[in-house]
């Protein structure tokens, strides 16, 4: 299944609400189908094929400080991301490295409105 895939794949904020972007508003399931993919049925599969492990949520739901650096670490994990397709794409998709750039700037917009919520 193409990267591009997954990338497409709704991505929505802390607050629950959609994210401008690349599938923004769609459920996250129906880009996959429309791009010819086929979604992961099984949870078990999601990590398997992501860019990062899961992370357990912190014990204390309302430790927001925890809550804010956890949020701080998955958006560096997704500026890397982002930034790795877009150099990988840079020479052979230009419509795929054009929309990791796009998406690699609005992740790194985001990460410094989350660090300025731990300074």
């Amino acid at each position: 299944m193409p990267i591009s895939t997954y990338v497409r794949q709704e991505r929505v904020h802390l607050t629950g609400r959609p994210k401008p972007g690349p599938g923004g508003g769609n459920p996250g399931r129906l880009p996959v189908i429309q791009l010819g993919g086929v979604p992961l049925a099984r949870p078990a599969e999601w990590e398997k094929r992501s860019f990062l492990p899961y992370y357990e949520p912190p014990r204390r739901g309302n430790d927001l400080k925890a809550l804010i650096k956890d949020s701080l670490k998955l958006e560096r994990a997704s500026i890397d991301f982002f930034t790795k397709l877009a150099l990988k794409t840079r020479d052979s998709d230009l419509i795929t490295y054009r929309m990791a750039m796009d998406v690699m700037a609005e992740e790194a917009r985001d990460e410094q409105r989350i660090s300025a919520l731990v300074e």
